[in-house]
């Protein structure tokens, strides 16, 4: 997937689990632009990324976003208290269609994929296949011969 605009290119882990989409987000910041609540944070693909090259200037690895407070959503967490995070839509590009969704920002830097894509988004564009990994599209090819094979088979 491609965050817009800035087209930095970023890992994504479909999550049938997760209701609402993820996003990594380090030094998260609200404030207040035209009357309206906004939330700034920088965002890199590294998740594995030092600390101090979020800082402005040490990484072009490294953006910040600013985006629109849509809400905030309590997140329960397996043996934990729940946790508040915010929630903004962010557009990008995904095998070379565009997309907004909603994501909560959160620090994944425990994790390989610095963005889930949950149910919220899978449900109105993808089918998920557990058995495959970086698929991005089936070929209208491949499925119509699948599909006429299924229905040679179910003939006979």
């Amino acid at each position: 997937m491609y965050l817009q605009p800035s087209q930095l290119k970023a890992k994504a882990k479909l999550d049938t689990g997760a209701k609402t989409s993820s996003i990594h987000a380090k030094n998260i910041e609200y404030f207040e632009k035209d009357g309206d609540d906004w939330v700034r944070f920088q965002f890199s693909s590294n998740t594995r990324l030092k600390s101090h090259l979020y800082e402005p200037g040490k990484s072009k690895k490294v953006i910040t976003i600013e985006a629109p407070l849509v809400r905030r959503v309590l997140i329960k967490q397996h043996k934990r208290k729940s946790a508040e995070r915010p929630v903004v839509f962010l557009p990008f590009t995904l095998a070379g269609q565009s997309y907004q969704a909603e994501f909560t920002l959160t620090d994944r830097s425990k994790f390989i994929y610095p963005v889930l894509l949950g149910r919220r988004f899978l449900k109105e564009v993808a089918l998920v296949d557990p058995a495959n990994t970086f698929l991005k599209t089936h070929s209208k090819l491949k499925l119509n011969a699948e599909n006429q094979q299924e229905q040679t088979e179910t003939a006979k």
